[in-house]
């Protein structure tokens, strides 16, 4: 055994203190955490390292090809992404598919952010800004860079003119207070407020547009051909607009796309063509898809599901139906009421109106035992569960708030009322009467009364071809045993959007999404702020105007924590329950697809969701598919299915 020599070992020592203290220094002046990749659970490892050559969910050897066309229930878009004349813009699917964004988060790891052109992420420990570092080789379709000046004119043109769908930009943006190129491949963005993780999240997902095209675009404020449709770097490119019905927008594959190498690409975005088909009911959908119309379709509609897998189609293996387990939040699809009628901001008379809604008889009788009652506004989520009473922890921020809460909120989980599906509601009716009573409404010859004397009739807004037509009439009759009278309302989308954004409405059968992080898009469901706005959206559609619910949304969109984000979104759905400012509806835990039977993909190991943009065409399947409907064109001709 060799001995080290006592002075030789002192002068070891020294210079690994020296070392030590120096690594030490460095760190000091230098606390910012830069990475691949960014998170918005710390407790959780990413999924996947820098050694990961695809997704797992991608085939990498999936031949290239084929021809995808798929439904969207949409208005038919124009092709402008920043309209400025009320009209909707350029569908967000296709947006997703012609654009990249400096990161991009995987269905199957939800709270992680991979590189895309961005090739690292630094923020500093109190996360007060985020500084991007441009991939070299990011490229416009037109071959020129991607550059930290075009992020900048990204989000300036997106702040200050976008929109989709009723959300704008500007609001997703208010706590960034400004983008800044630091070089050609730098780019930083500094925030208000200091510690709020979900801050680099929402400008890392940004879409990017190219400067030197969209400022001219921007200019002339006109799309006149898809081929005006410039300056993105994303998979795809538009090269048909179709605006005959049904419309559509037809994309092509990029083929020289800078990202195909990318892991979050490789094996993905396989198909030559993608086709979006615009429909304004399900009906239209469905039946287009029975002639092949289109070849994919997510079925929220139980009726529709169960004429499907009966369909001669299916039985013979041409159309194939897949149930995919699903632990995604759904939200909240229900009846919501519009608090701008003075009768309604009475939360007697809504709770009296939500025990007339007999989910049990629907549940029995047309959706087939398929779904489950909706308690919560982000229902179906593992992480944000309020079926449990509410914790230490949410007990306290429940009492730290500015106004007086229900004594109900701190001690029970809400539970929607029940019956037992039969379809007498008998017992529910009476609690509801007995409530109203209570209230001093009163009833006279069928007809319910306000402690004014006002008699009470309400409207009941639902979009055509939704399904709910049924189930809102069964609803009605209900509620016309206690002596409202009901008017219903069945309009097509845009009567629909309309009559919902001037609030020309009492109730309204809609869908208020979640995503898997709850943020800053609270304000615009839920804050005072929004509850006279009229935009065509889901701007605070219920007109909520709440200090205490105000206090909670900043609480979720300014969480420092995963663990605070929790407490913080279930004391927000718990007081939203409790303010009785829904008709819950119900909702499925999965996600039903049917597809003509043309395709290849890798079944999903998590409870994420279905990629469509990993699948690809399968040779083999299409020529069976192709000989089958062959045989059967007269057949199709007359209509394929039969129920």
């Amino acid at each position: 055994m060799l001995v080290t020599p006592p002075h030789r070992k002192l002068l070891f020592l020294v210079a690994l203190g020296m070392a030590l203290v120096y690594v030490r220094l460095i760190h000091a002046a230098d606390p910012n955490l830069t990475n691949y990749y960014y998170r918005l659970d710390e407790s959780k490892a990413p999924v996947y390292s820098r050694t990961h050559k695809h997704l797992a969910h991608a085939n990498p050897k999936a031949p290239k090809g084929g021809h995808l066309r798929f439904p969207i229930l949409e208005k038919v878009p124009t092709l402008d992404p920043f309209p400025l004349d009320g009209k909707d813009p350029i569908s967000t699917v296709a947006i997703e598919l012609v654009t990249d964004s400096l990161m991009r988060s995987p269905k199957d790891d939800p709270l992680v952010q991979y590189g895309l052109v961005a090739e690292s992420v630094t923020t500093p420990k109190d996360i007060s800004w985020v500084l991007f570092t441009i991939r070299r080789d990011a490229k416009w379709h037109d071959g020129t860079n991607i550059t930290a000046r075009d992020v900048v004119f990204s989000f300036t043109l997106l702040k200050e003119r976008g929109s989709s769908y009723g959300y704008r930009y500007s609001d997703y943006y208010q706590d960034v207070l400004r983008a800044e190129a630091i070089t050609d491949n730098v780019i930083k963005f500094y925030f208000t407020k200091p510690h709020v993780k979900e801050l680099p999240w929402i400008v890392g997902e940004m879409p990017l547009f190219s400067e030197h095209f969209w400022e001219r675009m921007a200019q002339t404020r006109k799309l006149l051909a898809p081929s005006d449709f410039g300056g993105v770097s994303g998979p795809y490119r538009i090269t048909q607009f179709d605006s005959a019905s049904p419309a559509s927008i037809t994309l092509e594959r990029v083929e020289d796309y800078w990202g195909q190498a990318h892991f979050l690409n490789r094996g993905r975005y396989n198909f030559n063509q993608i086709t979006l088909k615009f429909y304004d009911t399900m009906e239209d959908s469905l039946e287009d898809f029975r002639v092949q119309g289109h070849d994919f379709r997510n079925e929220t509609i139980t009726h529709n599901w169960i004429t499907l897998s009966s369909s001669p189609e299916a039985q013979v293996g041409m159309v194939s139906l897949e149930e995919l387990p699903s632990s995604k939040s759904e939200g909240m699809q229900g009846y919501i009421f519009n608090l701008h009628n003075p009768i309604l901001q009475d939360k007697t008379l809504r709770e009296a109106i939500i025990l007339a809604f007999d989910f049990e008889f629907l549940n029995a009788t047309v959706f087939h035992g398929k779904y489950k009652r909706t308690q919560s506004f982000f229902s179906n989520s593992i992480e944000f569960d309020t079926s449990h009473p509410p914790s230490r922890e949410e007990q306290q921020l429940l009492k730290s708030l500015p106004e007086p809460i229900p004594t109900e909120l701190l001690s029970f989980a809400y539970k929607a009322p029940r019956t037992d599906g039969s379809g007498d509601n008998t017992r529910n009716l009476m609690d509801a009467a007995r409530l109203l009573n209570r209230g001093k409404y009163s009833y006279r010859e069928g007809q319910l009364y306000t402690p004014g004397n006002q008699p009470i009739r309400l409207e009941i807004l639902i979009r055509a071809g939704r399904g709910l037509d049924y189930p809102t009439i069964i609803f009605a009759q209900n509620l016309e045993r206690l002596g409202i009278m009901v008017d219903i309302s069945a309009v097509p989308l845009g009567v629909f959007k309309s009559k919902k954004a001037t609030r020309s409405f009492d109730l309204a059968a809609i869908v208020i999404g979640q995503s898997a992080s709850p943020g800053v898009e609270q304000r615009e469901l839920w804050g005072s702020r929004y509850a006279d706005a009229k935009d065509d959206g889901l701007k605070n559609p219920i007109g909520i105007n709440d200090k205490n619910i105000d206090a909670l949304i900043e609480r979720v969109a300014t969480a420092r924590s995963r663990k605070e984000l929790q407490t913080t979104v279930k004391a927000l759905d718990r007081t939203l329950l409790w303010g009785k400012y829904v008709v819950p509806h119900w909702h499925s835990g999965t996600e039903r697809i049917a597809y003509w039977n043309k395709f290849n993909h890798i079944p999903s190991r998590c409870r994420c969701g279905n990629d469509l943009f990993s699948w690809w065409e399968d040779s083999e399947k299409l020529q069976a598919l192709d000989k089958w409907r062959q045989l059967r064109i007269k057949d199709y001709r007359k209509g394929v299915f039969t129920d």
